[in-house]
């Protein structure tokens, strides 16, 4: 019995597991996503779009980041989806100025015109001092 306490009391002392939390997986994937690993960082990024634990603005970048690189990787309408959504339930995201001009513009790849131009307007018409309202005026004047 003494030896069964004293091995509990030995793996007490051992070093804890090396499983993550979600704190420091968000904390990888942003970390991944801004050194130019969009790669390494999107598994990790869909694996916390809907984790409860996150607040609404990590929750919002997570958003935001799987949107970008969706559009990089030429997934229109995946972007569309996830800027929609980051649009939708984070209407205060600091993102929502770029979020829309990338959604305006993966409208306009997957050759939906009228949404993307509606898109850009709103853009426009809600962030009119944001440097993205200025690149949707130029989208708008040059299709």
């Amino acid at each position: 019995y003494l030896e069964k306490i004293l091995a509990s009391l030995s793996k007490m002392g051992e070093a804890p597991s090396k499983k993550k939390s979600k704190k420091s997986d968000y904390d990888e994937a942003i970390g991944l996503y801004k050194k130019g690993l969009a790669k390494e960082a999107k598994p990790l990024l869909a694996d916390l779009v809907n984790d409860k634990r996150l607040d609404s603005t990590q929750t919002a970048k997570v958003t935001y980041f799987l949107g970008m690189i969706a559009y990089q990787e030429k997934q229109y309408s995946d972007a569309v989806t996830l800027f929609s959504r980051l649009y939708t339930q984070f209407p205060g995201s600091s993102h929502n100025p770029s979020a829309l001009l990338y959604l305006g513009r993966s409208f306009l790849k997957l050759k939906k015109e009228d949404e993307g131009k509606q898109v850009l307007q709103e853009l426009i018409e809600k962030y009119p001092n944001s440097p993205n309202s200025q690149k949707a005026i130029e989208i708008l004047k040059n299709p």
